[in-house]
């Protein structure tokens, strides 16, 4: 009971000692993909990536930073990106796909996003709400994208191991 109203109180029971009250259930938000790429920390990160692929020379600094290059020699399904990146705004397009081919897409889809999180924050909210509203249908696409990433990258990092190409590789 209350003392000052003589009501009875209406707030619940307190949840016993060392334990968290949970109101609402935790359900997966299938936009999470989509809200984490076009937050405005990922446009900025996207837009300083390509300030370095603008700035970076075409064979890159000639420091290896990867992880995987360095314990096991191959590159992981991200190597070669920012390599071939710089290529690509020399116009150096062969050279750009010996790096990485998925970069002729990456890249530019990146550079579209960096110029994005400079635009003001109206058009990026603008943006953001066309987005979602195309989400359901931009979905299977983004896990065909990823899934053809990750094979590329794991059957170019199988082939580097066992020899049978070198990275970068030497096509067209």
């Amino acid at each position: 009971m209350s003392h000052a109203t003589n009501q009875p109180s209406v707030l619940p029971p307190s949840p016993p000692r060392g334990e968290v009250e949970r109101t609402t259930p935790r359900v997966a938000n299938p936009q999470l993909w989509l809200t984490s790429l076009v937050n405005d920390l990922t446009l900025r990160i996207c837009a300083v990536f390509m300030l370095a692929v603008i700035l970076m020379p075409g064979e890159g600094l000639g420091v290896d930073m990867c992880v995987s290059r360095l314990l096991s020699h191959a590159p992981c399904p991200g190597c070669g990106m920012t390599r071939c990146g710089a290529n690509l705004v020399r116009g150096n397009f062969a050279r750009a796909v010996q790096y990485h081919p998925f970069g002729l897409v990456v890249i530019p889809a990146i550079g579209v996003l960096g110029v994005l999180g400079l635009m003001p924050r109206s058009w990026r909210e603008g943006v953001r709400s066309r987005l979602m509203v195309l989400e359901p249908h931009l979905r299977p696409l983004w896990w065909f994208a990823f899934g053809a990433f990750m094979l590329f990258g794991a059957l170019r990092w199988a082939c580097v191991v066992l020899g049978l190409v070198d990275f970068p590789v030497n096509w067209p």
